[in-house]
């Protein structure tokens, strides 16, 4: 069973440089299913979600692409 890091991403300026930059935030995890297809998504209580939602295998949970 592979697990996956649930990211979103929040873009600021950097206040020397004045660059738009990303900074990723874990909001959960998501299984893949043991039968068939698909994931079971684990989001713990009291996040909200809004917009873009990355999900990176385990392994690769620095939101870079």
């Amino acid at each position: 069973m592979e697990i996956y890091n649930l990211l979103i991403p929040e873009e600021y300026s950097d206040k020397s440089t004045g660059e738009v930059k990303t900074q990723w935030h874990r909001v959960g995890k998501a299984f893949s299913q043991e039968k068939g297809e698909g994931f079971d998504l684990i989001i713990p209580a009291g996040v909200s979600i809004t917009g873009r939602v990355k999900m990176l295998p385990r392994d690769r949970s620095d939101g870079e692409e």
